[in-house]
């Protein structure tokens, strides 16, 4: 990715998330200009693996777990080797250790992560 504008408002969240602030990280990626750079696909699809970890730590697992399927179905390659998607699906299945859904599942499955 060019470094611009875009570069750090995708990287703040990111901060705040590694601070222990996942609702401040989300507050802050509601503000990123969408109109000051492209960004590339995996600058974007690492920002949103935060915006899921986010999601899930402010108890919204659900939400979190659709953010992972729509980085799946349009970034299948990228996100079955990245190490931080495999963290946050392991995290995922541990907010239901007994009901995981099937969408946690089938995202486990994909990741090759044992529930």
């Amino acid at each position: 990715m060019a470094f611009g504008p875009l570069t750090p408002a995708l990287l703040v969240p990111e901060v705040e998330l590694l601070n222990g602030r996942p609702d401040r990280a989300l507050e802050l990626a509601r503000d990123i200009p969408r109109d000051v750079g492209a960004g590339n696909t995996s600058g974007w699809d690492r920002h949103r693996l935060d915006l899921a970890r986010a999601k899930m730590q402010t108890g919204d697992p659900e939400k979190a777990t659709e953010i992972m399927q729509t980085i799946r179905t349009e970034h299948p390659s990228w996100l079955r080797y990245q190490q931080y998607g495999r963290d946050i699906t392991r995290e995922l299945l541990e907010t239901r250790p007994r009901m995981p859904s099937q969408a946690m599942l089938d995202l486990a499955d994909f990741m090759d992560i044992e529930p």
